[in-house]
């Protein structure tokens, strides 16, 4: 991916498309249909877990080299 996440973190809805490459509505129609991993809600924001987000591309990546 070419944006890169430090891991440990929690990472907006832009920032979590940008890492995947998509635009924001992708992220979260992605979300609905449960293409990548569930965000948190802290109050009334959304943020995903970097470190699960990475996990989610190691498991795509190992699925692809499968």
């Amino acid at each position: 991916m070419p944006n890169q996440l430090q891991k440990g973190r929690l990472s907006s809805a832009r920032d979590t498309a940008a890492f995947y490459g998509i635009s924001t509505a992708t992220l979260w129609r992605w979300t609905k249909l449960g293409h990548i991993p569930e965000p948190v809600h802290i109050g009334r924001r959304v943020y995903w877990l970097t470190e699960e987000l990475h996990r989610h591309c190691d498991s795509l990546n190992a699925q692809r080299s499968a």
